[in-house]
């Protein structure tokens, strides 16, 4: 819909890869964060020392509830569509990924 508010979640990398990142919400989204596959997204990847990122589109692909300690978190999978040269350049120099090689 034209007219509808983007929806915002925040959270941390937990995983990334070419391929695509899960990322964990907080449990403060265990209640809002139904019908969330198949919604196509903009990650914006935030390196804090630098003060910049990139932003990188994608598809939530899967969304599970995770028990962490004493509580529950929400945890997606977003599967990236193609990244461009140079923001792939950026997250390779600024971000941990998993690659086949280190598993």
């Amino acid at each position: 819909m034209p007219n509808e508010k983007p929806l915002v979640l925040n959270g941390f990398t937990e995983d990334l890869s070419l391929g695509g990142a899960c990322i964990c919400l907080n449990a403060a989204y265990l209640s809002g964060a139904t019908n969330l596959i198949g919604k196509r997204v903009i990650l914006a990847l935030r390196v804090a020392k630098l003060l910049t990122g990139v932003d990188v589109p994608g598809t939530i692909a899967w969304k599970r509830e995770v028990n962490r300690g004493k509580g529950k978190d929400i945890v997606i999978g977003i599967q990236f569509k193609e990244i461009p040269p140079e923001d792939f350049e950026f997250i390779k120099r600024h971000c941990y990924m998993v690659t086949e090689q280190s598993r």
